[in-house]
């Protein structure tokens, strides 16, 4: 196979990511990169329950010594899914719930050793956040691929959504000409299963840092290394997150324990040379995320609270009540816009629908001292005028010159919409939300 069919095809069989933008609200740790959408679809669940639980994602490799590190934003009140009894042991004596569950990566079900393509290496570099734009050795480490590039057959970089936003990743590996695919983020509703995908199409992945990319890799068949110049956290600013201003002491903690030194005592075996001297460490990735703790997913909807009658209705209830109050500002923010345009050409504006969105709009129109020119309806036969204002056949749009048309439609706006434009391209258009 030609190399450039091979990298097509190797590319084309990993899932396109779907993002999902769900109020989060309603949302627990537990839906975040798909987790509890896995464990629905497995239960032929169709659509996803509330969940009353947190699910902690990320490998714990850091000493446990705050509380956060296992519950990040969630309330001692809740319950935590975690990846070790360790965990549980440690949360137990802050007096908060939790079960030894594993992490919600094992439970997909996507790793598939045949579609790994032999002398092929993924680059996963360290990520920047949303709030963190970026690390400051983003080309070095380029550089240090380099040196290895052409021991491979293909050589593809894996860059976290948060990289791709902040937009420096993307420009450096174009001007060095690596392809690149986009990782996981926390609203991506296939993130673990694409992530399944990823590494088990590549035999050898690749990093400068330490994170959960390690574990993830290795349990799926890759042969995981550390190489290049190590890069820790405190090559990051946090200035402007949140969450690290809340959370200084934890911050100072954790970053301590991702130095080179640290890194290399807690995984040696990691650290090579050469990416290519790697071996696999499925053994290793499955203790650390908690395989032994795996349980039966009805099991895991238990605790999640999908099983619960009153909670799932009153969370439904209370989603539903939200739905509906940001209707309200959608349409009362489309009203105020559509005021201000009607104001803006005041001489020259007409209504398109003489129902009863198009009556209500009058009288809004009316009681700020605006009135249309004219109404247009396909019924305009049984209407000869709507409050004195007369009611046309919409073909007389071509003749009239309007430079604004208000729509009053909900189930028919983009039809007549098209509509509209295919008479006269330069009328501006207002549609109800």
């Amino acid at each position: 196979m030609r190399k450039d069919n091979m990298l097509d095809e190797l590319l084309h069989r990993i899932p396109e990511p779907i993002y999902h933008n769900d109020d989060a609200n309603f949302l627990s740790e537990a839906d975040y990169y798909g987790a509890s959408r896995l464990i629905a679809e497995q239960l032929r669940i169709k659509n996803v329950p509330f969940s009353w639980a947190g699910w902690r994602h990320g490998w714990i490799h850091i000493p446990l010594k705050y509380k956060q590190q296992l519950t990040v934003w969630g309330k001692d009140d809740e319950h935590f899914l975690v990846a070790q009894e360790e965990h549980v042991n440690f949360l137990a004596h802050h007096k908060i719930k939790a079960t030894a569950v594993g992490m919600p990566f094992i439970y997909a079900e996507a790793i598939d050793a045949k579609l790994r393509v032999p002398n092929t290496l993924l680059v996963m570099p360290q990520h920047t956040t949303p709030h963190v734009p970026n690390v400051g050795n983003e080309e070095q480490y380029i550089k240090d691929i380099e040196k290895i590039r052409h021991d491979f057959d293909e050589v593809v970089f894996c860059i976290h959504h948060s990289c791709y936003e902040h937009g420096i990743w993307p420009e450096l590996l174009k001007k060095y000409n690596y392809p690149m695919i986009i990782g996981a983020s926390a609203n991506q509703t296939n993130a673990i299963i694409r992530l399944q995908h990823i590494f088990s199409s590549f035999e050898f992945v690749t990093t400068n840092t330490i994170g959960s990319h390690l574990p993830y890799a290795a349990y799926c068949g890759a042969k995981v290394s550390i190489y290049g110049k190590f890069s820790d956290f405190s090559n990051y600013k946090f200035d402007n997150d949140p969450y690290a201003k809340a959370n200084q002491d934890l911050f100072v903690f954790m970053i301590q324990h991702t130095t080179e030194q640290y890194v290399r005592q807690l995984i040696p075996f990691l650290f090579c040379k050469h990416p290519k001297h790697a071996q696999q460490s499925i053994s290793w990735a499955q203790e650390e995320l908690g395989l032994r703790n795996k349980k039966p997913v009805e099991e895991i909807a238990q605790i999640l609270g999908w099983n619960d009658d009153n909670y799932q209705h009153q969370m439904a209830a209370a989603k539903l009540t939200r739905l509906k109050n940001q209707q309200k500002e959608l349409t009362l923010d489309s009203v105020c816009t559509m005021l201000d345009l009607a104001k803006e050409y005041s001489n020259n504006f007409a209504i398109y629908g003489a129902g009863t969105i198009g009556v209500m709009l009058l009288k809004v129109l009316t009681t700020s001292n605006l009135r249309p020119l004219y109404i247009f309806d396909k019924q305009y036969q049984q209407l000869s005028e709507l409050d004195g204002v007369p009611v046309l056949n919409p073909d007389n749009i071509s003749n009239l010159a309007l430079d604004l048309i208000l729509v009053a439609s909900f189930a028919h706006k983009e039809e007549i919409e098209k509509y509209i434009v295919s008479i006269d391209s330069k009328i501006l258009i207002w549609t109800v939300n």
